[in-house]
């Protein structure tokens, strides 16, 4: 792209000071961000974002309660989202290629690697490396929101095989939406907690096998009844847990004897409580599981990426159901939004106005 249409100025999601609680009360948009392309590193190029997800990562980091945070405030906020490259270094002594070492030219489509800072943006100066090319078949909003949830379930269910059964809770997150699907595609088959009834069929449509409601208010032993009739007593080795007290409890107790309990994530803010009685006479092993642990295992990573273009490419799995979608200049009412419970699906921002 001729640098005549490139803008010396871009608008930008930036987080000033982090507050627990109240994410979106640290952050600004601010239009007036430089743009300085004419000094890019030769391994650097210029990406103009398309679309970018409102993740509970990205809500942890506002609240400064995630693991991974900026390096310094303040900071352009936004760990995932979709793009396209507008503008790669003239006379480079190295070739421009992606994290898998294929060719960038100006007008790929691509995506970032998560924890890559600054996607909630117009425009970002990005190191090739951390970009991976997608299909121009695949829809640069379903790109968006590739590299966090897919991978994820993927690796959850790494050790789940065809026939298995898998009981995960906030199923109907667009997190447990991405496991029921790729579960689907692998013949693995699901149990689903939800804390509302309402929400099944959408679930079901989506290849959910079993829905089952559980508030996470009362005791556990009935939806633990429900979930063994249901599945007609079948024996499930594998609970993914993202919400931890109660319904994280209610997934200990479905688990056969020697399965495996992995939780990423805290949702409910509460403690996770491990029964004596699951551990003595259940043998059953808690783990804690975190995509970046996965995204290290490098060949294996590149493996699933792969499988999953493909999957995605042919409609096999979808990403996240859209809620709404946001400017970059509706920053506090889009997080407010993506914070709270009354939303359906994720919470978008249209980095590109050009968009729809």
């Amino acid at each position: 792209m001729s640098d005549l249409l490139l803008p010396s100025t871009f608008g930008s999601v930036v987080l000033n000071r982090t507050e627990r609680g109240n994410p979106a009360e640290g952050i600004e948009y601010k239009s007036d961000n430089s743009l300085d392309y004419k000094s890019l590193l030769p391994a650097q190029c210029v990406v103009k974002l398309a679309y970018a997800p409102i993740n509970p990562s990205d809500i942890n980091v506002l609240e400064g309660t995630y693991i991974r945070r900026p390096p310094a405030l303040p900071a352009t906020a936004g760990m995932e989202g979709s793009g396209v490259i507008a503008f790669l270094p003239e006379n480079s002594n190295t070739e421009c290629v992606d994290q898998y070492g294929s060719k960038l030219t100006v007008g790929d489509h691509v995506v970032g690697s998560p924890w890559n800072w600054g996607s909630w943006a117009e425009y970002a100066i990005v190191e090739t490396n951390h970009l991976r090319i997608i299909p121009k078949s695949i829809d640069l909003k379903t790109g968006a929101m590739m590299c966090v949830n897919p991978p994820t379930a993927y690796g959850l269910l790494e050790s789940a095989k065809e026939g298995d059964w898998v009981i995960q809770n906030a199923a109907n997150s667009g997190m447990g939406q991405a496991i029921i699907q790729i579960a689907k595609a692998r013949g693995i088959r699901t149990v689903n907690i939800v804390r509302r009834e309402g929400l099944e069929q959408d679930l079901l449509d989506i290849g959910a096998d079993i829905v089952v409601v559980y508030s996470g208010d009362n005791d556990f032993i009935e939806a633990a009844e429900n979930v063994k009739e249901q599945t007609g007593g079948a024996k499930i080795r594998l609970a993914i847990n993202a919400v931890c007290g109660r319904s994280g409890e209610l997934l200990a107790k479905c688990l056969a004897p020697g399965g495996v309990h992995l939780t990423y994530g805290v949702m409910s803010q509460r403690p996770m409580t491990v029964s004596g009685g699951q551990l003595l006479f259940k043998d059953i092993t808690y783990k804690g599981w975190h995509l970046g642990k996965f995204q290290a295992q490098k060949e294996k990573f590149k493996d699933m990426w792969t499988w999953l273009i493909d999957t995605v490419d042919k409609g096999k799995v979808t990403t996240s159901v859209i809620d709404t979608i946001y400017n970059l200049n509706q920053a506090k009412e889009a997080v407010k939004h993506a914070h709270s419970s009354n939303r359906t699906g994720k919470v978008l921002f249209r980095c590109d106005k050009t968009l729809s």
